[in-house]
């Protein structure tokens, strides 16, 4: 797991707005479970983390509350291809390569996609048509139209090549995870 801290300063005139607004902060963060932690540092993605601790310190002399926050995060950060992937009509620029990650198909098409993560990742695949499958490592995955996941369905890190079958639009989502 990895700690991420963050620090904030928030200047509140009055004591009472500055004692709710801690009880805010600590009942909005040390409530949830584990869920996606996003930071305009870090646009392409974000952490999944859950807050482990939050420290509020009250320097009433300026009216100012100090406020340390400390996440327990999974150690990759997550990308996810969705965010991008409208940048350039159906095509996706993570890291210097393009890949196209929606594929009409009329009966069967073979198609290559490559995964730069820095793990195994699973794909999100919508799919348009009523029946269809993917055939990848000699396994064959049945699809229903809408969203399907896999977890046993797992693209190698670099190139894999997949067999699509079926009327309709695959379309892929790669949530993949880096190492930062």
């Amino acid at each position: 797991m990895r700690k991420i801290d963050y620090k904030f300063v928030a200047v509140v005139p009055s004591y009472e707005k500055r004692k709710s607004l801690e009880n805010t902060i600590k009942r909005e963060l040390m409530m949830s479970d584990f869920s996606k932690l996003k930071d305009s540092h870090d646009k392409s993605g974000y952490w999944y983390a859950k807050c482990e601790s939050v420290h509020v310190d009250d320097v009433h002399e300026r009216n100012e509350l100090i406020i340390s926050i400390s996440f327990v995060a999974r150690p990759f950060f997550i990308i996810d291809s969705d965010i991008k992937q409208d940048l350039w009509d159906e095509l996706w620029y993570p890291d210097k390569y393009e890949q196209k990650l929606s594929f009409n198909v009329g009966y069967k098409e073979s198609i290559h996609i490559w995964n730069g993560y820095d793990k195994a990742i699973s794909p999100i695949i919508n799919f348009s048509g009523s029946t269809g499958s993917i055939r990848y490592l000699d396994q064959i995955f049945p699809l229903v139209k809408g969203r399907n996941e896999f977890f046993d369905f797992q693209l190698l890190k670099g190139v894999n090549d997949l067999e699509l079958m079926g009327h309709g639009t695959f379309s892929f989502r790669l949530l993949g995870e880096v190492m930062m």
